[in-house]
């Protein structure tokens, strides 16, 4: 935990080689069925609802970390354009082959080469946490980002009352996944030096 800031990280950091394992081909690719396709349903229904309340269906929309490419295209459906970028091949051809999403890339946030002020809201949905470089990150999604744009992130708060409840045992910590754990106050920090 860092003593100024209060940012709590994996240390020693696994090398981006060694995440592979963690990480294995198909992770995370398929929609889930049952019980945790309807909550995935309620989550996407909700996230929609925010975002339709923030910004007008025509508006230019990136995913960080897109996955699947569900979110992007029920997104879509609302008239939004869509953009991911996601560094699984696996789920990008996914998002191509079933949801025939044509914006979505095989790559990181900066080889994906945006034009400045290009989106209207930009989202991190569940990925903050698992970057190597946080604030280099918030550093590009700024510039990408219009004036008046919308960040969205969605990461774990290691201050939440989950966390004291289950320690260690907290879904949350998702080792050595989540390579930081984020509270608002470090989120707000490095907002900040992101140039929000």
């Amino acid at each position: 935990k860092c003593r100024r800031c209060g940012l709590v990280f994996l240390n020693p950091t696994p090398e981006p080689s060694e995440m592979k394992a963690f990480y294995p081909e198909g992770y995370w690719i398929k929609r889930e069925s049952g019980i945790e396709g309807y909550y995935r349903d309620i989550i996407i229904y909700f996230e929609l609802r925010t975002l339709r309340k923030l910004l007008e269906p025509g508006g230019r929309l990136l995913d960080v970390g897109s996955g699947n490419g569900e979110f992007l295209f029920h997104a879509g459906k609302y008239g939004y354009d869509v953009y991911g970028v996601e560094t699984s091949k696996d789920m990008v051809e996914y998002s191509i082959k079933t949801f025939g999403l044509k914006n979505v890339i095989n790559s990181d946030i900066f080889s994906a080469s945006f034009d400045a002020t290009f989106f209207d809201v930009i989202m991190f949905n569940h990925v903050f946490e698992h970057l190597y470089n946080p604030l280099e990150t918030l550093t590009e999604a700024r510039r990408i980002l219009k004036k008046d744009g919308i960040l969205a992130i969605q990461i774990p708060n290691i201050d939440s009352y989950q966390f004291k409840v289950f320690g260690k045992r907290w879904l949350g910590l998702s080792l050595p996944q989540h390579l930081y754990q984020h509270t608002p106050q470090t989120n707000r920090l490095a907002l900040e030096k992101g140039g929000f």
